[in-house]
């Protein structure tokens, strides 16, 4: 027997990949895979969160970026997901949590934040971090036509400062290696443009 809820996530990881694909490389359909891989592994620390509404959150969490091509109006967002069978309840935090996901407007999540927020917060951050964060940090500045400092410069803007801001231990735990290597490269890149 199929899962319902496994058929409806499907269904949006096709609608969502398919829509990022006219983003920049930094915030495409692969991006928002890793940030669901992410996403489950959190996932496991935390039985009471509520996985399926954890997981369409973070399917969905840039599909509202202001920065970013592909955009969605809240109200065809809910058309979507109602005709896709999701209940009205869970469409209404989904939207209401995809804010919470940005750093630009939510740096550090407020004491009480529902874990499902802070799960997808902390995935996404994660992919901000290590080997990828630096590709991503230099295909964002490249597809911008920035030079390479000001790319740079994201790293004393946000990158070094992710660690600090994560909400669960779990994803503390695993951006240790991620935030060393962002540091080692920061500091190597500063050497070799005295």
């Amino acid at each position: 027997m199929n899962n319902p809820k496994e058929e409806i996530l499907q269904k949006v990881e096709a609608f969502v990949v398919d829509a990022m694909g006219v983003n920049d490389p930094a915030h495409d359909g692969d991006h928002i895979k890793r940030v669901v891989t992410l996403t489950r592994k959190l996932l496991t620390f935390y039985p009471q969160a509520n996985a399926f509404r954890t997981e369409l959150l973070a399917w969905l969490h840039d599909m509202q970026d202001d920065k970013l091509a592909a955009q969605a109006e809240t109200a065809s967002l809910a058309e979507f997901l109602l005709a896709e069978g999701v209940d009205k309840e869970d469409i209404d935090f989904v939207l209401s949590a995809i804010p919470y996901i940005s750093y630009r407007k939510h740096p550090k999540l407020p004491e009480g934040t529902p874990i499902e927020i802070c799960i997808v917060q902390d995935a996404d951050r994660l992919d901000a971090m290590g080997a990828i964060g630096i590709a991503r940090t230099f295909a964002y500045g490249g597809a911008k036509g920035r030079p390479l400092g000001e790319s740079l410069a994201h790293f004393e803007e946000k990158l070094l400062l992710l660690y600090d801001l994560l909400s669960t231990p779990e994803a503390r735990e695993l951006a240790k290696p991620r935030l060393a290597l962002l540091q080692d490269f920061y500091r190597q890149y500063k050497e070799e443009t005295k």
